[in-house]
């Protein structure tokens, strides 16, 4: 069963899960719950006070924050880190990837040529006529 807290301790505990928004910028819920010492489902509800009075923004997968602006300022930075920066393609030797070539693809040759490959094509090209003895 959850700790019951009194009017007070509410309120310190709303305020506290503000100034470590504020301080941090952005927090996780396990990150609040740590810092607060308070239980995950105690954090969700004051958050949902906090968030029906305006004071935080809290956005689902991605953690809690002052506003919106802030949440959208995070998201554009992150999204900044995470491209990466191709370099141009440098030319491969022979064991690097080549574009595919049908006539030199000896494998594929004797695939296409083979008798259960025959049968297949049969099938698809509609020429395919079923042998029952």
């Amino acid at each position: 069963m959850g700790a019951i807290y009194t009017e007070e301790q509410r309120e310190r505990l709303q305020r506290h899960i503000v100034d470590l928004v504020r301080k941090n910028g952005r927090m996780t819920m396990p990150q609040l719950a740590s810092a607060t010492y308070a239980s995950h489902d105690s954090i969700r509800r004051y958050l949902k006070m906090l968030v029906s009075q305006g004071e935080v923004y809290v956005v689902s997968g991605k953690g809690v924050f002052l506003s919106e602006r802030v949440y959208r300022e995070w998201l554009a930075s992150s999204a900044k880190k995470s491209r990466v920066i191709r370099k141009p393609a440098q030319k491969q030797g022979k064991a690097g990837v080549q574009p595919y070539d049908r006539h030199q693809n000896v494998i594929c040759r004797e695939c296409r040529n083979s008798e259960s490959m025959q049968r297949v094509l049969a099938f698809y090209r509609g020429g395919f006529q079923e042998l029952v003895s």
